[in-house]
C-alpha cells in the first residue's frame, strides 16, 4: 500500500470545481484506500473512473474490479485500491481521475492523479519449498497445514566456530561466522525496481519490526563484504539506499517460542521519498519449535557415562555388546566429563528443530545443573548440533529433571491427530495444595513449541518422581505402530502368586541382593503389597489419562512386572527391584535392567513374562545388569544413558494445532 491520497483531512479548494490535483507514486501495484463512508459525507453517492490502460480499480472486501469509465455507487463500496499490472515505462506516465457526484449527478468534487508505478518486495521462501519466491501471492500471513504459508526460522543455536567461551552460541554474537552459520538462516530478498529517469535522489528504503520482536530475531544485510546486523536486539529500524535491483539479506532466530513469544515475526518494508512514506512490502516468520522425539524414531547414537570408581563397568559391557548387536553407534562419557554423574537422561533431552532444507539435533538442557552440566556444551554443541536451556529463580527439584520428560508416538485419539506425538511430564496431583512440579519456565517452553501440545501425568508418589519409573513406549510392526508400557505391581504378584502354586515358595528372589528373600516371604509381606496396591492406584489413574488423552485401548498396553516400596521419609515410592518399565529402546532392541526375580528351570520367572509380551511383536528382549551402579542409586538403564533419534521426515509446519 502507498500513502492515502484520499482523505478527509487533504482535501481542499483548489479551484471552482473543486479539483484536487496529486502526483506520486504508485507502489507494488496498490496506490491507496479510498474510503467511502468519508467521501459521502460531502454528499457523494457515486464516483465516476477514468484510468490509464495499465490501471485496475478493485474493491478491497468482495475484490470486484471495475474498468476505465465505470460509474461506482459509493453505497455499495467501502474501500477501492487502484492497481497497477505493470511497472511505468518512465515517471509519471500513468493517470487516474476519480469525479465524485451527489445524487442530481453534480459534480461535488474530483481528484486527479499523475502516477508512476513501481515495485518493492520484501521475499521469502512462502511457499517452504527451500527456493525464495520471486512472485508470491500471500506474503502477509502465516498459516499452518500443507496449504499453509509463511516463511519458517531456525534458531540459530549451534556454534559453526571454535569459540573460547563453553557456552557460546551463534545466535550470542552480533555476526554471520561464515558459510556454516549463513547456512543456518533464513534468505530474504529486497527487490525494487523503478523506471529510468525517476528522481530517487531523497529516498530510501526502510525496514523494520517491533522493538519486542526485535529482541528476538537478527537481520543481517549479505550484499556487503562484511555483513553487519541491520535490524536486532535494540534497533528496530534500519535504512537502505532506494537502490534499484535485488539485495541479498538473511534473517536468524535468537529465541524459540515461550510465553511471552508466540513465535511470529513480522517484517515490514517501506519506501520514502521526499518526506512522504510509501507502505512497500511485508513478510511474517515463525520461528521453528523445539521438537521431542519418542522411542519409536530410529536411534543414530547411544550415550553412557563411565564412572570412575567403575561401579557402572558390567553395565557398561552389556551395552557395549547390546550396540554392537543393535548396529547403534555408542559414545562413552567419560569421568573428566560427566565428573562422576552418570544420569544422562536425568541432565538433558535431545530433540531437533527444522525448516524448509535444513534439520539439526537441538539439546534441551535442564535446569537440574550438577555435575553433568558442561556435557552437552562438551561434547554435543556444534556445528549443526544446537542447543537450548530453561531455568529460572524457582527453586530446583527432582521433576525438573528429563527422566520426567518424554514424548508420545504420534497418534490419533479424541484429542485430534498428532503425527509428532505429544509432550508428556510428570508433577503433583492437580488438586494438590503442595508437592512438587515441573519448573514453570521449562513447562512453560513445551507448551510453547504448540506441535506436541503436553500431557500431564502424576508423578510425585515417587521419591524420585520422574515418569520413565512406571512407563515407557515400544515400536511395534503393525498398524499400531506402538505400545505403552507400563509398571504393574499386579502382574508382579501374579507371578509370585503362580510360583507358589506350582510349589516354588522357597525359591528366592533377589539371591545375594538388598531384599534377597524367598517367593513364600514376599507374598506374605502384608505392608508390601498393602503399599503396592496405593502405587498401583496411581499407575492406573496415569493410564486413565493416556488412554482419555491418546485414545489407546487394552491391546495397545504392556503391564511389566514392578514392585515399589514406601521410603523412610515422605513414604513415597522407590522401585524394590530393578525397574524393567526404565528401558532403553534401541530399534527393535531393547534395553531392559535385569531383575534378578526367582529362578525356576534355569530361568527368571519375570524375564520369562517380559519375553512373552515382547517378543510376538518382533522386540528383543537384552536383560542389563545395572544393580550396582543405577538402582542402588534410584535409577535405571534410561536414566543413565541418552540418545540421538531420527527427525520425523514429515515437516512440522505441515501440522495444524488446535
Amino acid at each position: 500500500m502507498a500513502n492515502e491520497l484520499f482523505s478527509v483531512a487533504n482535501k481542499r479548494q483548489v479551484d471552482e470545481q473543486n479539483i484536487y490535483h496529486q502526483s506520486g507514486l504508485l507502489l507494488n501495484s496498490d496506490l491507496s484506500y479510498l474510503d467511502a463512508n468519508m467521501l459521502m459525507m460531502d454528499g457523494s453517492e457515486e464516483v465516476h473512473v477514468r484510468l490509464s490502460s495499465r490501471l485496475v480499480l478493485i474493491d478491497y472486501f468482495t475484490k470486484v474490479s471495475y474498468p476505465d469509465n465505470s460509474i461506482i455507487s459509493l453505497a455499495n463500496v467501502k474501500y477501492l485500491v487502484l492497481f497497477s499490472d505493470s511497472l511505468s515505462d518512465s515517471p509519471n506516465d500513468m493517470q487516474a481521475k476519480f469525479e465524485f457526484r451527489n445524487a442530481a449527478r453534480a459534480v461535488t468534487w474530483s481528484v486527479e492523479c499523475t502516477l508512476t508505478a513501481v515495485e518493492l518486495a520484501l521475499l521469502a521462501d512462502f511457499d517452504r519449498d527451500g527456493v525464495v519466491d520471486k512472485t508470491p501471492d500471500q506474503k502477509g500471513e502465516w498459516s499452518w497445514g500443507t496449504k499453509g504459508v509463511g516463511a519458517v526460522l531456525l534458531v540459530n543455536s549451534d556454534r559453526d566456530t571454535a569459540h573460547p567461551s563453553l557456552h557460546f552460541r551463534d545466535r550470542l554474537d552480533r555476526r554471520v561466522n561464515g558459510p556454516m552459520d549463513l547456512a543456518d538462516m533464513t534468505p530474504l530478498v529486497v527487490r525494487f525496481s523503478a523506471p529510468q529517469g525517476l528522481d530517487l535522489t531523497h529516498a530510501e528504503l526502510r525496514i523494520s519490526t517491533s522493538d519486542a520482536a526485535a529482541s528476538r530475531m537478527r537481520v543481517f544485510d549479505i550484499s556487503q563484504s562484511i555483513p553487519g546486523p541491520l535490524v536486532g536486539p535494540g534497533y528496530a529500524v534500519a535504512q537502505l539506499p532506494a537502490q534499484t535491483g535485488e539485495r541479498q539479506l538473511v534473517v536468524e532466530g535468537l529465541d524459540y517460542p515461550d510465553a511471552t513469544f508466540s513465535g511470529l515475526i513480522t517484517l515490514a518494508l517501506v519506501l520514502e521519498c521526499a518526506g512522504v512514506t510509501y507502505q512497500g512490502d511485508g513478510v511474517v516468520l515463525r520461528v521453528a519449535p523445539w521438537l521431542a522425539l519418542p522411542n519409536t524414531q530410529p536411534v543414530q547414537r547411544l550415550y553412557i557415562a563411565e564412572m570412575r570408581d567403575e561401579s557402572n563397568r558390567t553395565t557398561i559391557n552389556d551395552i557395549i555388546t547390546l550396540a554392537k548387536t543393535a548396529g547403534v553407534e555408542l559414545v562413552i562419557v567419560p569421568p573428566k566429563i560427566n565428573r562422576d554423574d552418570t544420569w544422562l537422561q536425568d541432565e538433558i533431552e535431545i530433540g531437533y528443530t527444522s525448516r524448509p532444507g535444513k534439520t539439526i539435533p537441538v539439546v534441551l538442557d535442564s535446569p537440574r545443573d550438577r555435575e553433568l552440566d558442561d556435557f552437552p556444551e562438551i561434547m554435543l554443541l556444534g556445528p549443526d548440533f544446537g542447543y537450548v536451556t530453561r531455568s529460572s529463580g524457582e527453586p530446583v527439584n527432582s521433576l525438573d529433571s528429563f527422566g520426567n520428560l518424554d514424548c508420545t508416538p504420534p497418534h490419533t485419539g479424541p484429542q485430534g491427530s498428532f503425527p509428532f506425538g505429544r509432550i508428556i511430564f510428570g508433577g503433583s496431583q492437580p488438586d494438590a495444595r503442595k508437592g512438587r512440579r515441573m519448573m514453570k519456565t521449562v513447562s512453560d517452553f513445551l507448551y510453547a513449541q504448540q506441535v506436541q501440545y503436553p500431557i500431564e501425568l502424576f508423578s510425585d508418589w515417587l521419591t524420585v518422581g520422574h515418569i520413565d519409573e512406571f512407563m515407557s513406549f515400544v515400536p511395534t510392526s503393525d498398524d499400531v505402530g506402538f505400545r505403552l508400557v507400563l509398571a504393574s505391581p499386579i502382574v508382579a504378584y501374579q507371578v509370585l502368586e503362580t510360583l507358589m502354586a506350582n510349589g516354588h515358595g522357597e525359591v528366592l528372589f533377589m539371591p545375594g541382593k538388598r531384599h534377597e528373600r524367598s517367593v513364600k516371604d514376599l507374598l506374605a509381606d502384608r505392608r508390601l503389597k498393602d503399599q503396592n496396591k496405593k502405587f498401583q492406584d496411581h499407575i492406573n489413574n496415569n493410564k486413565s489419562i493416556l488412554i482419555r488423552e491418546m485414545g489407546l485401548s487394552t491391546s495397545q498396553i504392556i503391564h511389566l512386572p514392578a514392585l515399589y516400596f514406601a521410603n523412610q521419609g515422605e513414604g513415597r515410592a522407590d522401585a524394590y527391584f530393578p525397574g524393567m518399565v526404565n528401558m532403553q529402546v534401541l530399534g527393535k532392541h531393547l534395553a531392559i535392567p535385569k531383575p534378578f526375580g526367582p529362578q525356576v528351570d534355569g530361568q527368571c520367572a519375570f524375564e520369562a513374562e517380559v519375553r512373552r509380551q515382547f517378543e510376538p511383536l518382533g522386540l528383543m528382549c537384552h536383560f542389563i545388569d545395572t544393580y550396582e551402579g543405577y538402582h542402588l542409586r534410584l535409577g535405571e538403564i534410561h536414566c543413565g544413558t541418552n540418545v540421538i533419534r531420527k527427525p520425523f521426515d514429515t515437516p512440522w509446519w505441515h501440522f495444524i494445532p488446535k
